[in-house]
């Protein structure tokens, strides 16, 4: 009875923090600051606020306020890659048709510029940690927890990301959703359940796969595959409907795809509590950490720029690759900065996120880039979120490093684009 009670209680906890996040966001909105993305302003300004009070005295309001939102922070980071789903469900409605010439000369951009890339933010790093203390063991990332309180489970649990038993849940709405168009009683909400239900159904059955098999088809695919058949079985039920009516209703500002997305600006402020969490990590190695973030930053919008010139890519291309080292949340910021197509942002972003997964290891070893530090800040830099996942499974030491880079490299992006100087040039440059 105990236990079911705490698991109530902890579920609620849960979604009180997810919306203080949300509440974050939206006051920001609210206030009309413009200079900067929201989300990026809600991030910084947490972060700020924890530090600032984890200097003073004890530390202990900074680590209750940690604990407050520790559950939304967990949760919101856990199911980041169905959040920008989305984007990718909506490329079949970009209206540009390109050549086979301008697609292999956008994967020239997005591999070749990306080895490149990595590269130079390898020896970059290599070079900043000259004369740095060798991290010799896995750095101490957890914060400090209010005294007197007994240590919780981390969530989610370790082995046990996603569980399946909300599979029968997620059919069973599906299920109720179709049943309500079959018995006539055809309503928005149905059709919004069953567009939900089925990218959940979809993500969390390829993340219970083997992992050889998630090697092959990422999560994230079959999150998006998952959300085009339902919609496509959806129109089918609906005969007056073709897919492409569907996919129109699916992203419209009331549609199932922005009510999946709205999470995605929360995330980014959530992402303070990853920066908090390794604070001690930012100063000791501070000097490699920012000059390599400033750097990738720097580089990643030049670099992508000139090559974009060199490959002679068309204006739509070209703006979507710049926030393509970005992490996904951020790189929807940057595409909106330039007015460029988001579907074909997240791609790109997807597309350099498994460059990383491929050619990292082999990369880095041919480039004699041996410690953890300097490995976890070029993959990071270019491949955030996915290439972070995947550092794991071979330098687990590089994991702290690689996500404190994409967050810092990422937000630097968003905010350099931001500034009025610096987007009317790269506007001009591309268009």
């Amino acid at each position: 009875m105990q236990g079911g009670v705490q698991r109530v209680l902890d579920k609620v906890h849960r979604l009180a923090a997810v919306g203080i996040f949300v509440l974050i966001e939206r006051s920001i909105v609210a206030a009309g600051f413009q200079a900067l993305p929201p989300p990026l302003v809600g991030m910084f300004v947490l972060f700020a606020l924890l530090l600032l009070l984890d200097r003073c005295g004890s530390g202990r309001s900074a680590a209750v306020i940690f604990e407050l939102l520790e559950p939304g922070y967990r949760f919101l980071l856990k199911w980041a890659p169905l959040f920008f789903t989305p984007a990718l469900v909506k490329l079949p409605l970009v209206e540009e048709r390109f050549t086979i010439s301008e697609i292999i000369r956008t994967f020239l951009l997005i591999t070749v510029g990306g080895i490149i890339q990595m590269a130079l933010v390898a020896k970059l790093a290599t070079r900043l940690a000259e004369g740095s203390a060798p991290q010799t063991e896995l750095p101490q990332v957890a914060p400090a927890k209010v005294p007197g309180t007994a240590a919780k489970a981390p969530y989610p649990r370790p082995g046990r990301p996603y569980k399946q038993r909300w599979l029968p849940v997620y059919a069973a709405f599906m299920a109720v959703a179709l049943g309500c168009v079959h018995a006539g009683r055809e309503s928005v909400f149905a059709e919004k359940t069953f567009l939900l239900c089925a990218p959940l159904l979809a993500f969390v059955l390829c993340n219970s796969a083997p992992p050889f098999f998630k090697l092959v088809f990422h999560p994230i695919f079959a999150g998006v595959a998952g959300s085009w058949l339902a919609i496509a079985f959806w129109a089918k039920v609906q005969a007056d409907d073709s897919f492409h009516d569907v996919l129109v209703r699916y992203t419209a500002a009331d549609g199932a795809g922005p009510l999946m997305s709205k999470l995605l600006n929360p995330l980014v402020v959530a992402l303070a509590l990853l920066l908090y969490e390794r604070r001690f990590l930012l100063q000791r190695d501070s000097k490699p950490i920012f000059g390599t973030a400033i750097g990738a930053a720097v580089s990643g919008l030049i670099g992508t720029t000139v090559m974009a010139k060199i490959l002679c890519l068309q204006p739509v291309l070209a703006k979507a690759s710049v926030s393509r080292y970005c992490t996904a949340p951020l790189a929807l910021a940057v595409a909106s900065s330039l007015s460029a197509s988001q579907p074909l942002a997240i791609a790109m972003v997807v597309a350099s996120g498994f460059l990383g997964i491929f050619v990292a290891q082999p990369l880095l070893r041919w480039l004699d880039v041996r410690g953890s530090r300097e490995r976890g800040l070029a993959i990071g830099a270019v491949s955030h979120v996915l290439g972070t996942v995947s550092v794991a499974s071979w330098d687990e030491a590089a994991v702290p490093y690689s996500a404190l880079i994409f967050v810092l490299t990422s937000g630097l992006t968003a905010a350099l684009v931001a500034v009025p100087l610096i987007q009317t040039s790269l506007l001009w440059a591309l268009g």
